[in-house]
């Protein structure tokens, strides 16, 4: 089940990658950081050349820094979270979101739950990709469940403190 930040079932248009001849066929693909590093000359000019966008897909083990030298290429990025207590992707989409290059979608994928929707949203991420289809109406509770934030993020909500400070 795809879903929206803002609580809405999407259609996920993108497809993966299967080799390397299909780089140059119409439409969306994903690809992983390796096909990323070994295909990035074809694959940087496929928008440009209206061929179909690019999408990257990073699993926690993928070198994170170099990723941002070249996220302007992409017009999704996908984070898989491979377990429900690593939370370093938390971070990647801060950094991701904050990079000056970036306009595109961000997408969390992987183990993730329910309850991480409020954090997920708010560090940046526009939408989930879960691997089960639980009613829509528990995914909307989780990412309103909050009426006040006590810290800053990506999301750029007002802080609990900045209205007390302003009343």
């Amino acid at each position: 089940m795809l879903l929206s930040a803002r609580g809405e079932l999407l259609v996920d248009k993108w497809r993966k990658l299967t080799s390397s001849e299909d780089i140059n066929n119409p439409g969306d693909i994903i690809v992983s950081w390796p096909e990323w590093s070994e295909y990035r000359a074809a694959l940087a000019g496929r928008s440009d050349n209206g061929v179909g966008e690019v999408a990257l897909s990073l699993s926690v083990n993928d070198q994170f820094n170099d990723v941002l030298d070249d996220i302007n290429q992409f017009s999704l990025v996908i984070l898989i979270f491979d377990s429900f207590a690593d939370g370093r992707h938390f971070s990647h989409a801060t950094m991701i979101k904050r990079a000056p290059k970036f306009y595109g979608e961000l997408r969390a994928a992987g183990n993730i739950h329910r309850d991480q929707l409020a954090h997920l949203k708010r560090v940046g991420f526009d939408s989930f990709l879960f691997e089960s289809e639980p009613s829509t109406d528990a995914y909307d509770i989780a990412l309103k469940g909050f009426s006040g934030v006590y810290q800053a993020a990506a999301d750029g909500r007002k802080t609990v403190r900045a209205f007390r400070m302003a009343q």
